[in-house]
């Protein structure tokens, strides 16, 4: 919606209000900037790219491509590199624990991408022009 520089302008401020208000360690802060912003926001921007490159300008498509599948693959891929991440670590969790970690974010990849497909929807639809990534002469042109 913002571009990739907004967008991890706003994620760093989020997790700095998490860090601070409540028990998360100071000291993971950045490792929590990579796993919760730049990871995702980075694979939302290369699908977004490759939305813009390869694709039919269509509407449907942006909506679908740009919006529903690049959050769903963003939050699956962070999610398995934070499991991984996790796994290297000794830590006290026992590997059925990790497997139950990793298999929560099957589930929470669904909601996430309709939300954010609904969303830009309704936002292309009434307000595209706060839609940094949508362009109206190129997928409303032949409509």
């Amino acid at each position: 919606m913002f571009r990739w520089q907004v967008a991890i302008i706003a994620n760093a401020i989020i997790v700095l209000g998490i860090t601070l208000t409540s028990m998360a360690d100071f000291q993971a802060f950045a490792m929590n900037g990579l796993l919760m912003g730049i990871i995702p926001i980075g694979i939302s921007h290369i699908v977004w790219r490759i939305n813009e490159r390869f694709l039919p300008a269509n509407y449907f498509v942006y909506i679908f491509f740009a919006a529903f599948l690049a959050a769903g693959i963003s939050i699956l891929t962070s999610g398995y590199i934070s499991y991984r991440l996790l796994s290297l670590l000794p830590n006290l969790l026992i590997e059925e624990t990790l497997e139950q970690y990793l298999l929560i974010f099957i589930p929470i990849m669904y909601p996430e991408a309709f939300i954010t497909g609904a969303v830009i929807s309704v936002f292309v639809i009434y307000k595209p022009e706060w839609i940094a990534t949508f362009d109206d002469h190129r997928y409303l042109k032949n409509m």
